[in-house]
Formats: structure tokens, sequence, C-alpha cells
């Protein structure tokens, strides 16, 4: 059971990581902004949600245990079909979970989602 939400949660940070935001702009070339420019930008959505964000986001609702509950309960855990053909598949693990841009930033940062690999089950996350 272990396995099949881990691979659900592989996928899961693999899409939201790639709908993270493209090469940053190369601010070597950007000209600086000046004080009186910095002063008129608006506020961000954080600055607009302040007392209204958490940066570990909120707990689940009661609602959401019970349904995520009721999905983990209609999981067919002992099919293994799954992670035999993945298996089969598997050529070698990569030497670092860091890919850098030519640029020299981290492009895909694999090691940011070590934490979902500390535990089986998360209240928050569909099996």
């Amino acid at each position: 059971m272990g396995y099949v939400i881990r691979i659900s949660i592989l996928l899961v940070a693999l899409a939201l990581a790639a709908c993270s935001p493209a090469d940053p702009p190369n601010t070597a070339t950007a000209e600086p902004a000046t004080k009186a420019a910095q002063e008129t930008v608006a506020p961000s959505n954080l600055d607009l949600a302040e007392g209204h964000f958490h940066p570990k986001g909120k707990a689940p609702s009661e609602h959401t245990k019970r349904i995520l509950t009721e999905a983990r309960s209609n999981l067919p855990f002992s099919d293994k079909r799954d992670f035999e053909e993945y298996a089969k598949g598997f050529i070698a693990a990569p030497d670092s979970k860091i890919i850098m841009a030519d640029a020299g930033h981290a492009a895909w940062d694999m090691e940011r989602f070590n934490f979902l690999l500390e535990q089986d089950e998360f209240d928050s996350i569909h099996p």
C-alpha cells in the first residue's frame, strides 16, 4: 500500500513541478529600478492575503479527511501489477535529483519533494 501512495505522490509532485514558472528573467541586463518605481508597485497576492495565508497551508477539513479515507478503502492496493511493470521498465536512478539549467539555476529539483517519502499517508493527498 505504501508504494501506491508513494507513486501517487510522485505523480502529483511531477505535475506540480511541471507547472513551475519558466526560467527567471536575466537581471544582469535589466535596468535597475528606481526607489520611486519600487514604491508604486501594486501589492502582491501574499500582501493582500495577510492573515489568511500560512506557508504550510491549512489543515484538511473533516469532510476532506472522510472522503479520502473512503477513497483509500475502495482502491485495490493488493493489485501489484503496476509496480511489477514499473520495475521491468526501470533502468537506473539518476545521479542527482537536481537538473541544472544552462543559466546556472535549478531547472528541476526533485529533492524538494523528499518530504513526501517520510510517511505513507497524508490527510490532504488523494491516495
